[in-house]
């Protein structure tokens, strides 16, 4: 599976993630990153790093159901 991107230096394989939150802490924004593997914790990003992992993780997630309705377009023909 590829690496999602999540900040200029902190790349992830995105089998390992099982959910990313977004909330806000003190003001600024604050992303929770949950990963499925048990010998990984729990990635915490905040204030400008959050706001960048928040995009890129969404653009990640655009990409993904872009390529999952060209598949169900493509089983249709």
């Amino acid at each position: 599976m590829p690496h999602i991107k999540l900040t200029e230096t902190f790349y992830i394989d995105s089998e390992f993630i099982d959910m990313v939150v977004l909330t806000d802490r003190s003001d600024m924004p604050w992303v929770e990153v949950w990963t499925k593997r048990h010998d990984l914790c729990e990635l915490n990003f905040g204030g400008d790093d959050a706001t960048e992992v928040w995009n890129n993780w969404m653009a990640y997630m655009e990409r993904v159901e872009q390529q999952r309705r060209g598949s169900a377009e493509d089983n249709r023909k």
